[in-house]
């Protein structure tokens, strides 16, 4: 089953969707998670009608027809709304203000719960803390399956708030997104004392860990396995990956070395190194590949590979990342599953020699999943995206460097303007050529 969220969800159902006469299967799914509260907003269209109210000339009469939807909104006061269709979700964002996702988003949870399923089937006592869910403290049947079929079910128990954890932890780990990091900081610190494990994508985590956590030990963890989350409690794994581990402070080698044991135990492939800076980086390197690119024109990372011109543009995001770690005088890693010390060598080989072979690569590390930033912007929240923490994040430490990465920094300006205009990111959509022409004229 789902892991308990205590909040009241307002929901609209685009008409659409009503017209193909198969129900409401969201406010189905959404009975499903314990302590959720859906309310369906039961009104016919929000105005947008595809296309239509995205013409200047429709405008009025789009906000017209959507207006009784957008009062209603307004007065439920709540600043999250669910809806299955990406335009309506522009045009309700738009409209009032209020953070809207799409259903599945609120099903999500899936590297935090299949850290917990691994380690509790290695041996390991965990809890999860859900820190918008119900009060008081229970277990959840998780379960992770792969390409070979379903894992042994764990039982795992859940607290609703920091008040119901049972004891003092050991170890806190941090698998939520970089955007709401410091949201998890306010949480861990009920527990001063427990060391971290920090989990999140690009560069950025472990300064912020260490300025708002002064003392508590400190653990960056990579993990280069794809999971989703599938429902009724199971966790897909889409790909073999696995997870390193890397000291950032204090004397945290007892405890990685008894996390990789407990890892390796519970099926995931674990290791540790000595250099969390080379860590990070080696990720990041990780996450740019057909994420930014992708994400604008709205196709997956294998047919931005197989794009002659996005391909170039890859590989000159990459020479610069590259660039900045040599600069800061780190090497990349092997990681499980990305070995990104061949993206040095695939950096100075011919283009046509290297494309075929970085496709499959691209295709075997990401297991079907679409990467994050694409993710992001095809759910249409208008919510802070990870741009700044990876593509961003090689233009910060370039400029620190005394030098420019003049790519990445327009791939992170267009992410944002795609996240905040439905617009401007709809006339990239599948027009690659209109990307080449923004960066190229930028």
């Amino acid at each position: 089953r789902f892991g308990e969220l205590d909040r009241t969800l307002p929901y609209h159902a685009p008409c659409q969707l009503r017209s193909h006469g198969i129900g409401l299967p969201a406010l189905d799914l959404f009975e499903l998670v314990p302590g959720l509260r859906a309310i369906d907003m039961d009104h016919d269209c929000c105005g947008i009608a595809g296309t239509y109210g995205l013409k200047s000339e429709k405008y009025d009469i789009a906000m017209a027809v959507g207006k009784p939807l957008f009062d209603r909104l307004r007065a439920s006061a709540e600043d999250q709304v669910a809806c299955d269709s990406e335009t309506c979700r522009w045009q309700i964002a738009a409209a009032t203000g209020a953070r809207l996702r799409h259903p599945v988003e609120f099903l999500a949870g899936a590297v935090g719960s299949f850290l917990a399923w691994t380690l509790a089937a290695g041996g390991e006592e965990v809890q999860l803390v859900r820190r918008h869910g119900v009060p008081g403290a229970r277990t959840e049947r998780l379960i992770a399956g792969g390409p070979t079929g379903a894992g042994e079910a764990r039982q795992v128990a859940v607290a609703g708030s920091p008040e119901s954890v049972a004891g003092a932890p050991e170890l806190i780990l941090l698998a939520v997104k970089m955007p709401d990091l410091a949201g998890a900081i306010e949480t861990a610190a009920a527990w001063p004392d427990a060391t971290l494990l920090a989990v999140q994508n690009g560069v950025g985590a472990d300064a912020l860990l260490l300025a708002r956590r002064p003392s508590s030990g400190l653990i960056a963890g990579s993990l280069t396995t794809s999971v989703e989350r599938v429902g009724e409690g199971t966790i897909q794994r889409l790909s073999r990956g696995g997870i390193v581990l890397a000291p950032v402070r204090g004397e945290v080698g007892g405890m990685i070395d008894r996390l990789v044991l407990a890892f390796a135990a519970g099926g995931l492939r674990a290791r540790a190194t000595d250099n969390s800076a080379a860590l990070r980086w080696s990720k990041l390197l990780v996450n740019l590949i057909g994420n930014a690119t992708g994400a604008i024109v709205d196709i997956d990372p294998m047919a931005v590979y197989r794009d002659r011109g996005l391909f170039r543009l890859e590989r000159r995001q990459l020479a610069e990342a590259l660039a900045v770690m040599d600069g800061l005088q780190l090497r990349p890693i092997k990681l499980f599953g990305a070995d990104t010390r061949l993206l040095q060598l695939a950096a100075r080989l011919p283009g046509p020699l290297v494309q075929p072979v970085l496709i499959w690569v691209v295709a075997a590390g990401r297991g079907g999943k679409r990467p994050s930033l694409h993710l992001h912007l095809e759910a249409g929240s208008g919510a802070p995206t990870e741009v700044e923490w990876l593509n961003g994040a090689v233009v910060t430490a370039a400029t620190e460097l005394g030098g420019r990465a003049p790519l990445n920094a327009r791939l992170a300006e267009l992410v944002e303007a795609c996240n905040q205009d439905p617009e401007r990111r709809a006339w990239f959509r599948g027009r690659p050529d209109r990307l080449i022409e923004a960066v190229e004229t930028a």
